[in-house]
């Protein structure tokens, strides 16, 4: 497995999530939401989509947007 698969390994099933999906933390308080994930983690979703042409990078990008 490649590092960038590691990372995407990560982003998409096992960073914390909020129950609706939207990526959060737990530190400093609990679920909390910062603008650092979504501005971080969705331009190397959508590159991944560009990379493998699979529509679920592309469904995750436009989940987390909304």
């Amino acid at each position: 497995m490649r590092s960038n698969d590691n990372y995407m390994e990560f982003i998409m099933y096992k960073d914390y999530c909020l129950a609706n999906g939207t990526f959060a933390r737990n530190s400093p308080q609990h679920n909390t939401v910062w603008l650092d994930d979504m501005y971080m983690s969705i331009p190397a979703i959508i590159n991944m989509g560009k990379l493998t042409g699979d529509a679920k990078y592309y469904d995750e990008a436009v989940k987390q947007v909304l």
